[in-house]
């Protein structure tokens, strides 16, 4: 006399949410929580786990566990905001999980024991208030990842994030480590990215902090043994001039608050302290806060421009070409 399963189910969801909006200013995460008689009824309470379990124990489930999320994701991602669930930062993968995680446009949470965390990973996870430099919207598949088989035994999951001013690619070798350690070859391409703009850019490898131009057809290869991966940060070159971010983080890209452009110079604000990472053609004229010259370093080689902003401000860096 409840009206059958679907209603029943309705009124369970909107009593939670109801008392979620009371008691916890609408604080919410649901967990397992992919029945359609979930996902297709809830409101504000939207923040949603899109995977199975992090089985800590099991070494062939962590690159399973990344592909359910990106590809429930892509589906799910319309209507909610996916949760690509807990990790243990002291894990063996666990960089291998905070690295995705930082990328899926949701939450970071943990389920370490004490004294097993690991703080060097957690620092390049959240920024030293807390926040998270996260991307604008939710990780995506490439499109030569998005009907990779879970059956096969070479997976390989290739998945995109954007910032407001740059893109972010994460490349997971998903084997299971029980079949051997060899090592994939895997290409990608700026153009693999949907939604990128630009027509050349500057790909910044997270692994050696080294950076390159590349154009939107370009080609680039990595090699990764299971459960290895890597993270480029994608920024266009405008004005001879290309922003990253504040290194030391997996989303370098996710450190910019506010990013102008021209001829003659860029204004950038970061969201915190730090050496912010750019390029530039040639080597600028003058960094500076208002009238304070700031301490940079720039390599003529590559155009990598390193810059020490040590005080946070809301008042812009200025970068000057002329």
């Amino acid at each position: 006399h409840y009206g059958g399963r679907v209603q029943a189910m309705n009124s369970l969801i909107k009593g939670l949410e109801a008392s979620s909006q009371n008691y916890f200013d609408g604080n919410l995460l649901n967990c397992s929580s992919c029945s359609n008689d979930f996902i297709f009824q809830t409101t504000p309470g939207a923040l949603t786990r899109t995977s199975t379990d992090f089985f800590p124990d099991i070494p062939e489930s962590h690159g399973i566990h990344l592909m359910v999320n990106a590809h429930t994701s892509f589906f799910m991602g319309e209507f909610i905001l996916p949760d690509w669930d807990m990790f243990q930062t002291g894990h063996a993968a666990g960089d291998f999980h905070a690295a995705s995680r930082a990328i899926s446009g949701g939450p970071v949470y943990t389920t370490d024991e004490l004294g097993t965390m690991n703080f060097t990973l957690l620092k390049k996870l959240a920024l030293p208030n807390g926040d998270l430099p996260l991307c604008k919207g939710y990780a995506k598949p490439t499109l030569d990842s998005l009907f990779t088989s879970l059956e096969s035994d070479v997976k390989i999951l290739k998945v995109f994030n954007h910032n407001a001013h740059s893109s972010i690619l994460g490349i997971f070798n998903c084997s299971n480590p029980k079949w051997g350690n060899e090592k994939n070859n895997i290409n990608f391409s700026p153009e693999e990215i949907d939604g990128i703009e630009g027509t050349e850019f500057i790909i910044h490898d997270h692994h050696s902090d080294e950076i390159e131009i590349l154009n939107k057809r370009g080609n680039k290869s990595v090699d990764l043994a299971p459960l290895e991966f890597s993270l480029f940060t994608i920024s266009p070159i405008q004005h001879q001039f290309s922003l990253l971010g504040i290194k030391g983080y997996f989303n370098i890209g996710g450190t910019i608050e506010e990013y102008k452009i021209s001829q003659s110079h860029a204004e950038v604000i970061p969201k915190t302290t730090g050496i912010l990472l750019a390029y530039s053609k040639t080597r600028p004229s003058r960094v500076r806060i208002n009238n304070s010259i700031l301490d940079s370093f720039y390599d003529p080689t590559s155009g990598k421009l390193e810059i020490n902003y040590s005080s946070k401000s809301d008042i812009p860096i200025s970068i000057e070409f002329m």
